[in-house]
């Protein structure tokens, strides 16, 4: 599958404008929010239960249910070795 990168603005904070653009791309698809094949990279732990957190209240509101994403942090695809300021080599 391919990746999607797409802008969704600076004008709100970051979950703010992910979940808003979500609920709008999902219009009118009918329940469960299925993620189970979504994998999101985020920069810590902390915004991926944020995330969730919003995904599951996004959820409640349209009365369906989350199958969440794989959420991780962009640590791993950084780091190479036991060197913590090495780089992952371009191509893994």
């Amino acid at each position: 599958m391919k990746a999607i990168r797409k802008f969704i603005g600076w004008d709100k904070p970051l979950l703010e404008l992910a979940l808003a653009n979500f609920a709008k791309e999902r219009n009118g698809e009918p329940p469960p929010i299925d993620l189970e094949k979504t994998l999101i990279l985020l920069p810590s732990s902390e915004a991926g239960r944020a995330l969730l957190s919003g995904l599951a209240g996004l959820a409640s509101e349209n009365s369906s249910y989350l199958i969440p994403p794989k959420i991780l942090t962009i640590e791993p695809f950084l780091l190479f070795g036991s060197d913590p300021f090495k780089m992952a080599p371009r191509e893994l």
